[in-house]
């Protein structure tokens, strides 16, 4: 049986990564980098993982 959860993974391991990289060259507040991660094309629930789990 496939596991469905496999396929968001790493969106989310990728938003957690570009959260990373825009916070160790300029300051963003939480809002604001979740703002540009879905910019990017995360959704909202990736670019909030994401940013919680760099440290915002």
């Amino acid at each position: 049986m496939p596991r469905p959860m496999r396929h968001r993974r790493p969106s989310r391991r990728n938003a957690r990564e570009a959260a990373e990289n825009y916070l160790d060259y300029s300051a963003f507040s939480r809002d604001g980098l979740i703002k540009q991660l879905t910019f990017e094309g995360y959704t909202r629930k990736q670019a909030e993982y994401g940013v919680s789990k760099a440290g915002l």
